[in-house]
């Protein structure tokens, strides 16, 4: 009867181990993680090099090599867009400018951090037409501190778009991205 009895108590507790494991929250965040993982949902992700929260204050300059183009000032004006209600200013630098430049010549007087924007070049491995439904923006943002010119984070940054979307615009698909790296860079996310 005693060993009866305890194998009914084992088996009752892994029937409410795993019950309580199917919470409402578990089964939402599993969903999301599979849906972003079969592409059904747009995915962010976000790889840093340190975890340096940065204070709602500071002051953001906007830097590329790319801002003489149209499609790289455009990548910045929206990256400004979505970070301006997280920091106190977010500048923008209109013309292109490489890494040692940028650091020779603050363009931003008064910023506190300079974010050296790269669009990386990523191609395609299965022919052109899976690009324009995967991947939409890799770029490598560079943080530098402004005051003393030294590296504060370094940032790789990757949008994945749905592949119901049928969005030809990027700019949504962008502002929701930067809107995301700004809640990661002040400590909004975890």
């Amino acid at each position: 009867m005693g060993r009866t009895m305890a194998w009914r108590l084992v088996s009752v507790w892994l029937a409410l181990s795993l019950l309580s494991a199917c919470t409402p929250e578990h089964a939402v965040k599993t969903g999301e993680d599979l849906a972003a993982r079969s592409r059904l949902t747009d995915s962010v992700v976000i790889r840093r090099s340190t975890q340096r929260v940065l204070s709602r204050q500071a002051q953001i300059c906007l830097v590329s090599n790319k801002a003489d183009t149209e499609a790289g000032l455009a990548l910045l004006r929206n990256m400004q867009a979505a970070l301006s209600g997280y920091f106190l200013a977010v500048g923008v630098e209109s013309q292109a400018l490489d890494y040692a430049v940028a650091l020779q010549r603050l363009p931003c007087p008064g910023a506190n951090y300079l974010f050296f924007v790269q669009p990386l070049e990523t191609p395609c491995k299965t022919g052109a037409d899976s690009c324009d439904n995967g991947k939409l923006t890799d770029l490598m943002i560079t943080v530098l501190n402004a005051h003393n010119g030294g590296l504060a984070d370094r940032m790789t940054l990757t949008l994945k778009r749905n592949w119901l979307s049928l969005a030809t615009d990027a700019q949504a698909d962008q502002r929701a991205a930067f809107e995301e790296l700004a809640r990661a860079l002040t400590g909004e996310l975890p």
